[in-house]
């Protein structure tokens, strides 16, 4: 299905990230859907909205699709996705800090997902420098080529 954007969420859950701070994370994002501005830009996304997924991530091989890609299309579509993001517990709880692996999972969720967005973009979340897996620097060129946007907030 042909959409404006496919979003991938990637919420850092490395052992620096205290229960309170993945907390703040997820009721972030949710919030976020439930936000008028995201509403209307959502909606000016029309016909088929966006699609979004959520990864958590930390160390080299350390990453988990936790909400399924989701098609949001409307005030109702972004409330049920809003209210998914915030029931997600966390399933990392502890690891390094892989920045250049989440990269790279990421990217690869993509593929075969059943949408085909005008853009293409990694929203990261993260807490410290990279300490493990392949060092971001490495990883950036490779999703970059694959026409993929990535917007990193770090702490």
């Amino acid at each position: 299905m042909d959409v404006a954007l496919e979003l991938v969420l990637a919420v850092d859950c490395s052992a620096s990230v205290e229960p309170h701070e993945y907390a703040l994370q997820m009721r972030g994002i949710a919030d976020a859907f439930r936000a008028a501005d995201v509403g209307r830009a959502i909606a000016a996304a029309a016909p088929n909205g966006i699609a979004v997924t959520v990864v958590q991530w930390s160390g080299a091989g350390m990453q988990v699709q936790v909400v399924p890609w989701r098609r949001v299309h409307d005030a109702a579509s972004a409330a049920t996705v809003a209210a998914l993001i915030e029931a997600t517990p966390r399933q990392i709880r502890w690891g390094a800090t892989a920045i250049g692996e989440a990269m790279k999972f990421a990217r690869r969720l993509f593929n075969g997902n059943g949408f085909n967005g005008v853009r293409r973009v990694i929203d990261l979340s993260g807490d410290g420098s990279s300490n493990q897996g392949e060092f971001p620097p490495l990883s950036r060129p490779a999703v970059i080529e694959a026409g993929v946007v990535i917007n990193v907030l770090a702490h």
